[in-house]
């Protein structure tokens, strides 16, 4: 008999419970089961969550500059090849970045690649998940989540919002392409898409997931609550503005002293400015020209008075400024990027620190993308380009990150210096975060540095009083290489295109060797 293993007491009522599943009605109740993400998030309710977070971006400029400043960090990347041939690195990285463009990448010859990638980030962030077609010669065409569905016009099996499922594996098998119909509202089946054939990634929280969920659900609502909130105390501080004179009547001339007709002057544009006397009208009343201003004539006794000015309350502000912090945490954003009047450096350097630590998962899921791109579309494009491989082995390449912003350069500089120094890091690193291949600069350095010394110039490069690494062959007079030649370790440049200005018409070699810049 197999062994068992059983807990004395089990079943047995206890003192100790769980305080979140109590219902006491003091909230809201506690749920009753756990249930599959899609039984949740379904067909009916992801169409019209999806359009609500849609409508949020075009009418709101906070999650707007929100969901932009998220897709400014997480979806640039740069194509480095990384192979032992330094020639053919810069003819590959040269024909990679041509391809990038619309007309060569995009089956709609409407975005280029950055312009594709950061689309698929957008679909990970408003609708869940996103999904390029592979075409043949090299092209793609992206999908929107919303035409990967499980119900529309037209006969199609089922599915599970829109994904066919190995029923033992869970793996998908299929998923279901709907045309958008006439007017683009409504869909109409097209086709199954085979796996395969399509790059597919998902926002997934759990294992069993099979669409994802956007990003930006959480913060709906309170983003909404700010946005309407705002424009009714905007309608207050109009309205504030427009009731400028109450006056109290007591017996219809709106003055209420019988004295001489009130003058008043509203210096609008086309007016002298000049005070002028008001006749009375036949009718007793004053006719008064107060522009914006609403005048009241009110019944004896009446009274009615203005708006206070404490709009918008500073209580107001605080409590907004609350509810913004807690939807920019939807992307991971902390408030000094929105907001940074009151921040010091260390507190911008560290909320950095955290944003990327937020946006890893997201830069990873992106820079895999751009991989399976990459690893289906290099044969064709070195066919195309007329590129010559040496190797048998896979061609290595990189897409790297984009690339830090600056917060304060003098500082950051010397922080990488002291690292590299300090044996902490390494110049290959250091340069990969500011978005740079270190052996491409290597190389673009090697061809300055062989000009100055054709050309006899001396220049003084680092700190003034400092050691320099390799400075007694910067300015040597005694030419160790032949005039022009590279280093020996250094590969040489690619040959320029034609019409291309020489090294000496062109001394800053200002081509774009990397193609990424």
């Amino acid at each position: 008999m197999n062994p068992t293993f059983t807990i004395n007491g089990l079943g047995v009522s206890s003192s100790g419970r769980y305080e979140m599943a109590l219902d006491r009605g003091r909230r809201k109740a506690p749920r009753m089961r756990k249930a599959a993400e899609e039984a949740i998030l379904t067909q009916r309710v992801r169409d019209r969550g999806t359009a609500t977070i849609y409508d949020l971006l075009r009418n709101d400029p906070v999650a707007a500059w929100g969901f932009n400043k998220f897709l400014d960090y997480s979806t640039v990347h740069y194509f480095a090849a990384q192979t032992e041939d330094g020639r053919f690195n810069d003819e590959l990285e040269a024909a990679v970045a041509d391809w990038c463009r619309a007309e060569n990448c995009d089956v709609a010859a409407r975005n280029d690649f950055d312009g594709l990638i950061r689309l698929f980030g957008s679909g990970l962030a408003l609708d869940g998940d996103a999904a390029l077609l592979k075409i043949s010669g090299a092209k793609l065409q992206g999908i929107e989540s919303d035409r990967l569905r499980a119900n529309g016009d037209g006969d199609y099996p089922e599915s599970v919002n829109g994904v066919l499922l190995d029923p033992d594996t869970g793996r998908a098998t299929g998923y279901l392409l709907f045309n958008r119909g006439p007017g683009g509202k409504g869909y109409a089946f097209n086709r199954v898409l085979r796996p395969e054939d399509l790059i597919f990634r998902g926002n997934f929280i759990r294992f069993d997931q099979v669409r994802g969920v956007p990003m930006l659900a959480p913060a709906v609502n309170t983003f909404t609550d700010v946005k309407e909130i705002d424009e009714a105390q905007l309608m207050k501080c109009k309205n504030h503005a427009m009731m400028g004179l109450a006056i109290t009547s007591q017996n219809g001339s709106g003055l209420g002293f019988g004295g001489a007709p009130l003058a008043i002057s509203t210096g609008g544009a086309g007016d002298s400015g000049d005070e002028e006397e008001i006749e009375e009208t036949s009718n007793g009343i004053y006719p008064y020209d107060l522009t914006m201003a609403t005048k009241l004539e009110l019944e004896p006794g009446d009274t009615v008075n203005t708006i206070e000015s404490h709009t918008p309350s500073n209580e107001y502000q605080t409590f907004a400024e609350m509810q913004l912090r807690k939807s920019l945490l939807a992307f991971g954003l902390a408030f000094s990027f929105f907001d940074s009047r009151q921040s010091s450096y260390t507190t911008m350097k560290q909320d950095r620190a955290e944003f990327k630590f937020f946006i890893q998962r997201t830069q990873r899921l992106i820079r895999s993308v751009r991989s399976e791109v990459t690893d289906w579309a290099l044969p064709q494009i070195i066919a195309d380009y007329g590129l010559k491989w040496s190797g048998s082995d896979r061609i290595r390449y990189e897409w790297m990150g984009q690339a830090e912003p600056w917060l304060d350069e003098s500082k950051e500089v010397k922080a990488s210096i002291d690292l590299i120094g300090a044996g902490l890091s390494s110049a290959e690193r250091e340069a990969r975060t500011r978005g740079r291949d270190v052996y491409d600069v290597t190389r673009e350095n090697a061809r300055w540095q062989n000009y100055l010394r054709r050309s006899g110039v001396v220049v003084g490069i680092g700190t003034p009083g400092g050691a320099l690494f390799n400075s007694d062959k910067m300015n040597n007079s005694d030419k160790t290489a032949p005039s022009g030649a590279e280093p020996a370790d250094s590969p040489a440049p690619p040959a320029a295109p034609e019409g291309a200005p020489s090294d000496e018409e062109n001394p800053n070699n200002e081509e774009g060797q990397n193609g990424n810049e």
